[in-house]
Formats: structure tokens, sequence, C-alpha cells
């Protein structure tokens, strides 16, 4: 009997707009089994069984080489037969091997096709695994376009952990295949510590490196632990103790402290302080490319993204489904039948018309007759026509479209179709006739062509300083070396480079400032670049450039060269120093500070330091004292007291000079702020000089005689002679100002007034009175940047 069954034909539309085809169905008649079948229900092609197979009795069996159903369920051989191409025999076809105790219904000697019986192939039992199929004699998995069989398991080298751009090629932890190449997966700024992506820049547990720790009390900011979050990074806290995160890219604090992101299905990344997919958990996939649903789509068993986005099942002639990331036959149309179990090429047997396959795969129909509607006839039934011994419909079989003969064939990437008589094709999954070129049939992968990304014409922008890539049918963007997409707009590609100070080999990592040194980015990583005149001698980056090599004693001008004992460095240079004097002789450019000096050089007497005043008068002044108390009249301007340089507090050093074998030609006295009346003078000075030139030794520092005067006034007598007159004989004789006007041979002050200086203080002095007036001083010291310097040269 015959069954009005619903199938599904193809139809050939738009041929001049782009070759693709639509499904259309009719009510066609359809006989289910040639007429010497037996049963008229024989055939029944379940759901759950090969479309090569029946259902029997519930189970699925090869009705070509089972004994129980041999041509037709219930068909059983009688014993000695054997069932060969669907007939019972006493000896398998030539094509067949007998095969002792195998069957699908498992019962004595059958016979096999050992080139593609899954059960018997290569040889008799060597059953394929399942999922595999036998094919050639070998057993192998039938992988779809686009997948490569690694392993037994059909993969997609572009984009698989396991086997990233060929098989087994692993990436490693913490990397991520993307178009075939391994690449780091943690988000921007991030780097893999073990098994986690941190950030070396604030993470307290892997401060500047992984593994480095920060003490307590202190938190890694910019790569150093430090007591402070430096911009732009902020103080978050947890747990009681504070860390600095920076907000635009950390995804455990995105945005805000304490903002975490938890995408579904995803590892999640933070830029611009906005949650991201940094990458997607196995077997998922992002897509929709929307961030907010993290990886939404299931590879595994998504027919419009199996295996990879983009990626839908479409299998020719063919009802197809996804499952374990691969696309695989679920039902074939009508009038076809999946007889090479390649889910590549779909339900590739035409059943109504295929001699070799009459109605089921393997039934062949026998010399002299024709398959004609799925059943073995003596003539073709219209609208089928006899062509090269089999029946044919010329209005839609690609090997005879419009008249017997006439093959349809189609270039890479396409399988040839025949519609209403005209040949066509139709594209893998995948791919797509771009340039309107039969001859070179579907000639563009979708999922990787960057000028037709998912469509045809849908070309990938141009980002500045990257290069677009197509993943998966979706467009992207690789950085060029040396740059980076650090505030996570795309618009503006990878604007950011990666060998800045503040983006150094990665987003986010700020080079941090060292003393005596500049930060810089060398090859990606920080480096310091020592400021001229500073170099790094303990080779410890940390603390910079630490030395001052043009002061440095022990490497006075670079690293290691140490000055001789006694001498010491100026410039970057080693000086023999007898005095203030001689070091500001050598090197002009000296400023204030304490040297080292040895007057009487090679002799007996050690070197020692002093605080030398470089900046008044020429400088190279040697200073005995600076006196910053107001109680002076006590003070012993002669002696050893306090720390030498301490200008803070004052100190005093003319015993070690008086005992030293220095001379001098001129002493001076200096005030740092010199008030009259109230009105401030700011810094003003007083020189006494030898009028013969001849030097003195400090221990003749108080001679009385053959003196001249200057001062900072520009006032000059070179006949003051004893330079503390008028009752100051208390003032150890170190001076006064010089009064402008003539006859006199002390110091006073302008203006005609006449005053004493009692060390720290200049005081009004009434004509009665001597220099000692006590609470009748005018000016005391008060404030900053009082005292005075008691020096010579």
């Amino acid at each position: 009997m015959t069954k009005r069954t619903t199938h599904c034909t193809y139809r050939l539309a738009a041929w001049l707009v782009g070759a693709f085809l639509t499904a259309g169905c009719s009510s066609d008649p359809v006989v289910s089994a040639p007429a010497d079948a037996g049963s008229a229900d024989a055939v029944d092609v379940g759901p759950s069984c090969s479309p090569s197979q029946l259902v029997c009795n519930g189970a699925c069996v090869n009705a070509q080489t089972d004994n129980a159903h041999c041509g037709a369920c219930g068909r059983a051989c009688a014993a000695g037969q054997v069932c060969s191409l669907g007939a019972c025999a006493t000896t398998c076809a030539p094509s067949l091997t007998a095969c002792a105790g195998s069957g699908d219904s498992g019962a004595g000697a059958s016979c096999a096709d050992l080139a593609n019986d899954r059960l018997h192939c290569g040889a008799c039992g060597a059953a394929c695994p399942a999922g595999n199929i036998c094919v050639n004699r070998s057993c192998q998995v039938s992988c779809p376009s686009g997948q490569t069989q690694c392993g037994g398991a059909c993969v997609d080298l572009r984009s698989s952990n396991a086997h990233c751009g060929a098989c087994g090629t692993a990436c490693a932890p913490g990397t991520a295949c993307a178009a075939g190449v391994c690449a780091v997966s943690c988000g921007a700024g991030l780097t893999q510590c073990g098994t986690a992506c941190v950030n070396l820049q604030t993470d307290n547990a892997h401060c500047g490196a992984c593994g480095a720790l920060c003490p307590a009390g202190s938190a890694c900011s910019r790569g150093t632990c430090s007591a402070t979050c430096a911009a732009p990074l902020v103080e978050c806290t947890a747990g009681g103790r504070s860390f600095c995160a920076n907000t635009s890219i950390d995804p455990a604090h995105c945005g805000a402290c304490g903002n975490a992101c938890s995408l579904p299905g995803a590892v999640s990344g933070c830029a611009a302080g906005g949650c991201t997919v940094a990458r997607c958990q196995a077997g998922l996939g992002d897509c929709d490319g929307a961030a907010g649903n993290g990886c939404e789509t299931s590879l595994g068993t998504s027919s419009a993204h199996c295996g990879a986005c983009g990626r839908t099942c479409a299998l020719p002639n063919a009802t197809s489904a996804c499952a374990g990331g691969a696309c695989g036959v679920t039902a074939c149309a009508a009038g076809f039948l999946d007889c090479d179990m390649s889910a590549a090429n779909g339900c590739e047997v035409r059943s109504l018309s295929d001699n070799a396959n009459c109605g089921a795969c393997g039934r062949a129909c026998a010399a002299g007759r024709v398959c004609s509607a799925g059943a073995c006839v003596a003539t073709c039934a219209a609208p089928l026509s006899l062509c090269g011994g089999g029946c044919v419909n010329t209005s839609n079989d690609p090997s005879n479209c419009g008249s017997c003969g006439a093959s349809c064939s189609a270039g890479s990437n396409a399988t040839a179709v025949c519609a209403a008589g005209s040949c066509a094709f139709v594209c893998a999954s995948g791919f797509a006739d771009c340039d309107r070129n039969p001859a070179n049939g579907c000639e563009v992968d979708l999922s990787s062509t960057v000028t037709h990304c998912g469509a045809c014409g849908l070309s990938c922008p141009a980002r500045p300083g990257a290069a677009s890539v197509c993943a998966s049918g979706s467009c992207g963007f690789l950085c060029a070396s040396g740059t980076a997409d650090c505030d996570g707009n795309p618009g503006n590609g990878c604007e950011a480079s990666t060998a800045s100070v503040s983006n150094c080999g990665a987003c986010g990592v700020v080079c941090p400032a060292r003393p005596g040194a500049t930060a810089a980015c060398t090859a990606g990583t920080c480096r310091s670049s020592c400021n001229a005149g500073f170099a790094d001698c303990d080779g410890n980056p940390t603390n910079g450039c630490e030395v001052d090599t043009r002061s440095s004693a022990t490497h006075c001008g670079g690293c290691g060269s140490a000055c001789p004992s006694g001498r010491l460095c100026a410039g970057g240079t080693c000086l023999s120093a007898t005095s203030c004097r001689s070091i500001k002789d050598q090197n002009p450019s000296a400023t204030s500070g304490v040297y080292l000096i040895d007057p009487d050089g090679a002799g007996s007497g050690a070197a020692f330091n002093v605080y030398c005043e470089m900046s008044t008068a020429g400088g190279g002044w040697t200073v005995m004292a600076y006196l910053r108390s107001n109680a002076q009249w006590d003070t012993a301007v002669f002696s050893d007291t306090g720390t030498v340089g301490n200008t803070a507090a004052g100190f005093a050093q003319g015993a070690t000079l008086s005992a030293s074998a220095a001379t001098f030609t001129e002493r001076i006295i200096i005030y740092r702020r010199l008030i009259e009346l109230g009105t401030d003078l700011g810094t003003q000075w007083m020189i006494t000089y030898r009028q013969n030139g001849f030097a003195t030794p400090y221990s003749a520092f108080n001679v009385s005689s053959g003196w001249g005067y200057r001062d900072s006034f520009g006032y000059s007598d070179a006949t003051v002679s004893n330079t503390c007159t008028h009752g100051c004989g208390s003032f150890r004789g170190l001076g006064m100002f010089h009064d402008s006007e003539s006859g006199f041979g002390y110091a006073g002050t302008q203006g005609g007034n006449y005053g004493c200086v009692d060390g720290n203080n200049i005081c009004w002095v009434p004509r009665s009175l001597g220099c000692n007036v006590g609470s009748q001083r005018c000016s005391l010291l008060s404030g900053t940047n009082e005292g005075v310097l008691y020096a010579a040269r």
C-alpha cells in the first residue's frame, strides 16, 4: 500500500540575488516499501534510529544484513542462510564478508560490509565506539564543517583551549584560545599569579610582583607598599585593613569600592568602571555581546551557535540539532537518507531513486529493475525519468538536472542542488557567496573574514593602533604591539601606549617615582633613569638613585670611585680641601653645607667636618659659630657646642678651628635677619680684613690692629683699627657696623645713631650707656630665619 507523507523540497528563490534556497513542503505519494517486502508497514523509520535502519519491535536494525529482519521487519532467514543486501541467501554477496555471531539481532553468522559497517569495521567483530562511524574500514569521528577531529572528538581549533590552532596545543592556565592563538585571559591591567588574575599595582599580596606582600599598616599603591593611595587609585577597606583599588579596571571593585562583578557563566572583567566579560566558561558563549547577561548561550546545544557564536546548524536535506558543540542529523527530509552517517553532508542519498539505496540504506535493486518512488520496479513512474539505469526527477536531481546526465557542480564550501531543472548551490554553514561568482562557490568564511564578518559586506571597522579581526562571526580587534585599549572604549581603539610610565606593559601599571631618578618604561617593564649627578650604587631599584655622585666621597663622580683620605668630593671631583675657600675656588658651584677639610694637608692633623657658607660676599667662609639663641652674653664663640651644620638650633666649633693649623685673612659676621627700629633689613654682613694680606691663625683671631672694614651697606674704612671700642670690650672683638659720620673709629648703625652688637642683637645705644644695655635691647631673635654666623676665610 502507499502512504501519503508530508515532506519538503527545495525551490529556487532569488537566484540573481544570492542563490539562496527556501524550503517548501508538499504532500506527495511515497511508496513505503517494495512490493515484495512483506508487511505493508515494514519501513518504519523512527526518530531514534539512523535513517539507514528500521525500527523492528522497538529496536533499530539494518535490514540489509540482519538475519532476523532481512529486507523487512520480521522476515527471518532460514537456517543455513544469511541476509545479504536485504535478501536471504546461502552465501554473502561479493562485496560483503561473512562474520560469525553478530548482526544487529546478535544471532548466528551474518554478512557485513567491512568498509562501512560500524559493528565490523575493517574486520569481523571490530566494533566502533559510540559516536564513531566506519569510513574506509576505519573508525572515525564525523566532524561538521569548521571542526577537526582531535583525539576522537570534534573540536574548533579556533576556540578550543585544549586544541588551540592545532590538535594537542593546550592553552596555559589563565589564557584562552581566540582565533587559534592562546592569549592571556585576565582583564586589562591584570596579571596571572598562580591561578588568579591580580592587579600588581594594588594587590597587597602581590605588590609590584607576584608574591610581594605588603606589611601591616601599608597598602599597595602603584606597585609599591605605601601609607597612602596615589591617584587614580582610591582607598577601600575590607576586613579591617585598607587597600588601594583602581575602580576603572578592578572587577572586585568596579566603579566603586566593594562593587564586585559577577556575570553569569563568565569570568568577569572591568573596563572604564563597568563590568565586562573577560572570558566565558567552557561550553558557553557571549553571543549577544551584552555584558549584563554574561555568557548566555550554551555552545554545546544551541543550533544557532553550535560550538561557536554564529555557527548555525543547517545540514543538506535534514533537520539538524546541536549536541556537544557539533551539528548532527536528527531527521532526514522525506525522500532522503543519511547512509554514510556523516553529518557534514547531511542526508546525502535520494532514497526514492537510488538503485543502491532504494527506500532504505543498502537496499539495492536487482538487475533489470530500477528504483522509483523508493521501490524497485520495472519502469519509472511519472514524474521520474529513466537516466543511466535509475529513476530520477530531472527537476530536482543535481546529477540529472533538467535532462539526463546534466550534472550540477558546486564550488568550495557548497553543495550542488537542482531546482526547477536549473542548477544552483547551497553554502555550507558559516560560508557565503559574497562575490556572486558561482564558479568559486561559497568563497567567504563568515566566521573569520574581516571584510565579511557574519554576513556579506559587513566589514569590521578600523581602530586606531589596532588590527581588526573577525572571530566566530563577530568583529573585534587586536592591539598592535606596544598599545592597549585601557579606557574600554572600542571607538578609539588601542589609545594607550604600553611603553608609557602610566601604562607600562599593561593598562594601569604606573611606574613609581624613585629618589634621584626619573621613571621610565622599557620593553614593558618599569625602570628608573638616574638624574644627572645621581647613581644607583647599591643596585636596589626600590630606593632609586640613592647616591649624589657630586658630593659622595665614596662614590665621587661614579659608583665605587672613592676619594682618598682627607679629600672631599665636590662637583663629582675629589678635591684637596684645606678650607671652605679652597673648596669654593676649586668648585665655584659648591653650595652651603657640611664639608670635610684638612687644614694642614699631609700634616699630622686629621681632617674634620665644618660648615661652609658659600653664598655671602663670594662665599668660601669656614663657619666657626652659628648663634640662634636670644641670650648671647654668656655664649662662648670659641667653643665646640652643638652639632656641626645644625642650622636649626645653632652650633659652635671655634675650639676645633683654633686648635687646627688653619689661617685666614678675612673674617665675617652675617646677620641672617637684621632688624633696626622694628624694620626688617633682611640679611646683612660685615667683613674685617687684614690690610697687609698676611694670614693670621685662628689662635690670633682677636688681634686688634692691622684690619680694614667693609659691610653690606656699602661702607668701607681701611683705618678702622680696633673694631670694638666705645665700651664694647665685652663683645669678643668681633666688630660693629660702621657709622656714616667721619671721625669715629668704631662701628655704629646707619643714620648717625650709635649702637653695638652683642652677638644676636643690635641695640640703639644711648650716648650715656655702653653696649650692655640689658632689657633696653631693641632687636631680639624671635622668629625663623634669624641668627648670626661668625666665619673666616
